[in-house]
């Protein structure tokens, strides 16, 4: 199942988000961009670090070198590069892995003035964004973390450690909490198998493929 989905174009209907609120999307959504960051922070850690060094901050908290990233940079990057992304590839019903691939390419050459480093690591984490809003349709899901985590980038060229580690702890967080959800979720499934009978297996089956 996971491979056809996954290989398959994408899918318009969206049946697996059936009855899940707004807050599991969001939470859905922001748990593996977090997870994806994460991923790219441990790369650019084993690589070492990105060629270009901190910029020179002039103007504090309200410099255009700090609300540009903060304010302007995750909601631009994730309408582009997932949310639309994704809706082309719903248009076109383009292959996912197609889909994640352009994206992430197209992210990465966006990054490179950064050093190949951080290239590489927002082609893994944007990577993570595609489908993370294929899956749960959030982009405020994708952009609020975004936000988070380059609220602590700027924290970082400013000199405020104390905000870092808070942002850093607010990042792993939604990682935290989403991968709490799946384990629940995929408990409640588990606790609930050997009690339904063949029609309920095939209607959940139904449900999880878009298939009839």
């Amino acid at each position: 199942m996971v491979v056809r989905r996954f290989w398959g174009p994408v899918d318009r209907s969206a049946p697996w988000l059936a009855g899940v609120g707004r807050r599991r999307r969001f939470l859905g959504a922001a748990g593996i961009w977090a997870v994806g960051q994460a991923l790219a922070i441990a790369f650019r850690v084993f690589v070492g670090e990105g060629s270009t060094g901190s910029p020179s901050v002039e103007g504090g908290w309200f410099s255009w070198d700090v609300v540009k990233p903060v304010l302007l940079a995750g909601l631009m990057e994730e309408v582009f590069f997932a949310g639309l992304a994704v809706l082309v590839g719903l248009r076109f019903r383009i292959n996912l892995i197609v889909v994640i691939c352009i994206s992430a390419i197209l992210r990465g050459a966006l990054h490179i003035y950064q050093g190949w480093e951080f290239a590489v690591g927002a082609m893994l984490w944007g990577g993570f964004a595609v489908f993370a809003y294929y899956r749960y349709r959030s982009l405020l899901g994708l952009v609020v973390p975004h936000s988070i985590f380059n609220l602590g980038v700027a924290a970082g060229w400013l000199g405020q450690r104390w905000l870092v580690v808070a942002v850093a702890v607010v990042v792993v967080g939604f990682a935290v909490v989403y991968i709490a959800e799946i384990e629940r979720s995929r408990g409640s499934r588990l606790g609930t198998e050997g009690g339904v009978n063949v029609g309920d297996r095939q209607s959940r089956s139904v449900v999880l493929t878009g298939e009839p």
